[in-house]
């Protein structure tokens, strides 16, 4: 008896064929958000390398638990809006998010344009609003200049519109063109039936 080569014969009494299993890491997200990336890609967008999940050096985090086996592997655990990221072993940079390829299936079909938000954070706002509540305009985020910031590969498509590419507890905001003003956070309108606090 004989088995294929991607099994293992085992003769005893019976013989059997044991499927041997190799199962790769998907090297390449399908959506912006990539939430089941699980490759190796292990350097920021700004070539920072990343820190071990297992470790809470030099970041303290609460990640170790859940991403722990990880290594130090970009990763979205916490539906980050752009998708995979990680702390960074730089202890001035305490994260950043990756860059990682896009497969052939990616889906960057436009996103239909929401000029409201469900909730307090703003997350999925992709509206076109670009002035801060205090009337500054924003400045785009492909731009290095007024202010540098880790976000321009991330952001380059989102123009120069308010957005929360971290997570900030109060919504969209966005790096301002005025010298004296660095980031202010914008008036964006709650959508009709959000979670309005």
């Amino acid at each position: 008896m004989a088995c294929s080569t991607s099994y293992i014969l085992l003769c005893g009494i019976w013989c059997i064929c044991v499927l041997a299993l190799h199962v790769t890491a998907k090297e390449c997200i399908d959506n912006q958000l990539g939430l089941d990336y699980d490759g190796t890609v292990s350097t920021t967008d700004t070539g920072r390398t990343c820190q071990q999940w297992s470790e809470t050096y030099p970041h303290s985090h609460q990640l170790t638990e859940k991403l722990g086996d990880q290594q130090n592997y970009c990763r979205n655990a916490d539906n980050e809006p752009f998708g995979p990221w990680c702390y960074t072993t730089d202890a001035a940079t305490r994260w950043e998010y990756c860059t990682v390829p896009h497969c052939d299936s990616y889906d960057n079909s436009p996103k239909p344009e929401q000029n409201c938000r469900m909730d307090q954070q703003g997350k999925n706002y992709t509206g076109t609003i670009s002035k801060t509540r205090f009337g500054n305009t924003c400045q785009p985020w492909s731009s290095l200049t007024p202010y540098t910031h880790r976000f321009s590969v991330k952001m380059e498509d989102h123009e120069n519109y308010c957005r929360n590419p971290d997570n900030e507890e109060y919504g969209p905001w966005c790096y301002t063109t005025n010298p004296d003003v660095r980031w202010e956070f914008c008036d964006i309108p709650y959508c009709e039936g959000a979670d309005n606090p």
